[in-house]
């Protein structure tokens, strides 16, 4: 189980001759990572497991009386790869379950690739993975590494609980992509329990006809793992949009033990999407789009039209992340306003901000923002900016939030103020009409 991406980087760092710590929860292929770059740079390497490492017999060497005249004295073998020098990288695992003394014999060794002073010419790094011992999920009988340990390493790399996908992709074929959905789609209770190293066992022993019960516990959705691999093949799922087939193609999607799957596979293709998102509900859609590397929310965007504006402005102001509101910002399916001159005035008028206000403070306040982006004056006014936002944001009867917020708070966080927020005039104009339909009495216009 190896990320590509994390791979080429492990490599980049050992190249250059740095240490590096894999950080990371159980089962998420530190281990196979690591394997997997010295293999690719045709590393001569050692693995060791820490947990159960005696320092000084794997390293230092064991002792021999050795006989000069008629004097003996006592010196060390070492091992045939340090006494050759043969050795161009270490992986050190569970590196934080090992005992104190190991911990200590191994410092030498990381920071100067010497053992006892012999130097380790062709050595050019020692890679090391650990359990976090402050993990917020899973608890780890692991060591915590003191100040002196952690500054011995150069880089750390952070692993998230989650699968690698092109890995699996290219492991199982269409059977791992179906196993990254059902597996994407599982509540978290359940996802903690089965690790991307236990799904990988479950799909072997699947693949073998072996005894899958064995690996995944009736509490781990076993049913639902292989529901989702009875599935038709994708060519159906691509044959009804060729054809146009929308009833058959409805129908496969509202079959529950099918729907999974065919959002995992219409996920990835634009044409299937055009074809398949309009028959999908839009909560449904909404979910899909949640998942991690999802890629059906692009295709929100771009195929979606009005259909799924309320729905994409709901998730933005949900989540209010980057990876999200970015390319809403892009999208023609909102209209932005453009920036002018604000005058003193109108920055005082803001804090007269009402409902049948709202278009006109909006407008100013993007202007006003932009303005102070391009004159480098934007943190001296940031607390002023979001005070602003409070008050605009006080309008929950006509849940302007969900329209209007999302945008700039995740512009304001990342100070890169590219469009703020989204005033769709269509939508605006409704909420409009709304509240003026309730006979409120309005303060003057900006």
């Amino acid at each position: 189980m190896y990320s590509r991406i994390l791979v080429d980087r492990i490599k980049a760092h050992i190249t250059r001759g740095t240490s590096v710590v894999l950080r990371g929860p159980h089962g998420v292929g530190k281990t196979a990572m690591v394997k997997q770059a010295f293999d690719e740079l045709a590393y001569n390497s050692l693995y060791f497991s820490a947990s159960t490492m005696d320092p000084y017999i794997e390293l230092v060497g064991v002792p021999r009386s050795v006989k000069d005249g008629k004097i003996y004295f006592l010196d060390m073998v070492k091992r045939r790869e340090f006494a050759n020098d043969e050795i161009d990288a270490i992986f050190i695992d569970e590196y934080n379950r090992s005992p104190k003394e190991v911990r200590n014999a191994l410092l030498e060794l990381i920071q100067y690739k010497t053992i006892h002073g012999y130097k380790l010419n062709r050595l050019k790094a020692v890679v090391i993975a650990i359990n976090p011992d402050d993990h917020p999920i899973f608890e780890y009988d692991v060591e915590k590494l003191d100040s002196t340990q952690k500054d011995k390493f150069q880089a750390f790399i952070d692993l998230k609980f989650e699968l690698s996908e092109d890995y699996i992709a290219e492991r199982y074929g269409n059977m791992g992509l179906r196993a990254i959905s059902w597996w994407n789609n599982l509540p978290d209770a359940i996802r903690y329990k089965v690790s991307p190293r236990r799904l990988c066992w479950a799909l072997d022993e699947i693949k073998s006809e072996g005894y899958v019960e064995d690996i995944l516990a009736d509490d781990m959705d076993r049913e639902g793992l292989l529901s989702v691999l009875s599935v038709e093949d994708d060519s159906t799922i691509k044959k009804y949009a060729e054809e146009n087939d929308a009833e058959n193609a409805k129908k496969l999607i509202n079959d529950l033990s099918k729907h999974k799957v065919v959002m995992s596979i219409i996920d990835g293709d634009s044409e299937l999407c055009e074809f398949y998102l309009p028959l999908i509900k839009s909560n449904d859609v909404l979910g899909q789009a949640a998942k991690n590397n999802a890629k059906i929310y692009d295709h929100m965007l771009k195929y979606g039209g009005t259909r799924y504006k309320k729905v994409l402005c709901e998730m933005l102001s949900a989540t209010k992340e980057s990876k999200f509101v970015k390319p809403a910002l892009k999208s023609e399916l909102f209209d932005f306003p453009k920036a002018k001159e604000v005058s003193n005035e109108e920055l005082q008028a803001l804090e007269l901000i009402n409902f049948s206000s709202l278009a006109k403070s909006t407008e100013i306040l993007y202007s006003w923002v932009v303005s102070c982006k391009a004159n480098g004056n934007m943190k001296q006014n940031k607390k002023a900016i979001q005070k602003v936002i409070e008050s605009l944001s006080s309008f929950d009867d006509a849940k302007l939030s969900t329209t209007h917020y999302p945008f700039i708070y995740a512009e304001l966080k990342d100070e890169k103020i590219k469009g703020l927020f989204e005033i769709s005039n269509a939508l605006f104009q409704i909420k409009l009409k709304q509240y003026k339909a309730k006979k409120v009495v309005e303060a003057p216009n900006v």
